[in-house]
C-alpha cells in the first residue's frame, strides 16, 4: 500500500493497480497504450510524473520510466524536459500505424510519429538562419549532390569508420 494516500490527489491518469501482470513496465505500457487508443488520455494531456504514479501504484520508479519510455519509442508520448511527459499530437495514429506491423525480432526503421513537439526549435533555427546574410544560397539548387564543403564534411565523419571516399564519390541526399 502507498505512503501517500491519492484520494483526493488530483492526477491525470489513474491505472488501476490490479491490472498490472509481469513484466510490469510492458503491462503499464499497455494500458497507457490502451488510454491513449481508447481516448481517455486525449493529444497533449500531461501524464503524472513517474516518481508519483510509481508511488501511487506502489511500483518501483524505474519500472514506471521504462513504461513510459516503451511508449515515447512507439510515439505515443514525448517528455519535455522540466516540464513533464505528454500524450503525442498523433499518439492515435502512431498506435494504429504500429501495431502488429514488425516481428517483434526485427528493428523498424520506418517513421510512425511526427515530431510537433519540436517545432518550436524549428522556429528557433529558421528565424536565426533568416536573419543572416546570402539566405538566397539556401534555396540553390546548383549542386543537387551536395556542395564541396558539405562532401568534405561527410568525408570527415565516415573516415574513422574506415570509409575512403573522394569527394566525386559522395552525394548529399535527403533520407537514406
Amino acid at each position: 500500500m502507498p505512503i501517500n494516500s491519492f484520494v483526493d490527489y488530483p492526477m491525470s491518469w489513474r491505472p488501476d493497480r490490479h491490472e498490472l501482470t509481469r513484466p510490469i513496465y510492458l503491462s503499464l505500457a499497455r494500458m497507457l497504450e490502451r488510454d491513449i487508443t481508447e481516448g481517455f488520455l486525449p493529444p497533449g494531456t500531461k501524464l503524472p510524473p513517474q516518481r508519483e504514479l510509481a508511488d501511487f501504484l506502489d511500483i518501483n520508479f524505474t519500472t514506471v520510466t521504462r513504461a513510459y519510455k516503451t511508449c515515447e519509442l512507439k510515439g505515443l508520448l514525448h517528455a519535455v524536459t522540466g516540464s513533464g511527459t505528454f500524450v503525442s499530437t498523433n499518439a492515435v495514429r502512431s498506435v494504429t500505424i504500429s501495431r502488429d506491423r514488425v516481428p517483434v525480432e526485427c528493428i523498424d526503421f520506418g517513421l510512425v510519429a511526427s515530431f510537433e513537439q519540436s517545432n518550436f526549435m524549428v522556429a528557433e533555427a529558421a528565424r536565426k538562419v533568416a536573419q543572416r546574410s546570402g539566405l538566397e544560397r539556401l534555396f540553390n539548387y546548383d549542386d543537387p549532390a551536395g556542395l564541396p564543403h558539405q562532401k568534405e564534411t561527410a568525408l570527415r565523419w565516415v573516415r574513422p569508420l574506415g570509409i575512403e571516399a573522394t569527394p566525386e564519390q559522395v552525394a548529399i541526399v535527403s533520407g537514406a
